[in-house]
């Protein structure tokens, strides 16, 4: 997950480096790959820390969360799949430091079920 500053026009250019990373992986038998933009706000954050502050040491701004959901049956795939994530955080986090609208803070959990 790439935290991002808001910016509409950003969030098609965001689109666009996930679906072009993740091209190999629509070669993955029993693959699936998926993004969700998620809003918060930054009185959420503000209330939250008079409740006793939030973990993640999110800025009290305005803010989105680009997320990438993927789920694969092989472990043979393991090292393509995390390297695809991991190139698409790096391309996103570039991108967005670019156009200033980067919040330095990424999430990667490699749960494993």
């Amino acid at each position: 997950m790439v935290t991002l500053k808001l910016d509409r026009a950003f969030y098609s250019e965001a689109i666009a480096i996930f679906y072009t990373t993740f091209e190999p992986a629509r070669r993955v038998e029993r693959a699936q790959v998926s993004v969700h933009i998620s809003a918060l706000q930054g009185k959420t954050i503000e209330h939250a820390k008079t409740l006793g502050g939030m973990c993640a040491g999110w800025t009290e701004e305005d803010q989105t969360f680009f997320n990438m959901e993927m789920v694969w049956a092989k472990a043979s795939d393991d090292e393509l799949m995390l390297s695809l994530s991991r190139q698409c955080v790096e391309k996103l986090t570039e991108a967005a430091k670019l156009r200033n609208v980067y919040l330095p803070f990424i999430w990667m959990n490699k749960a494993q079920t």
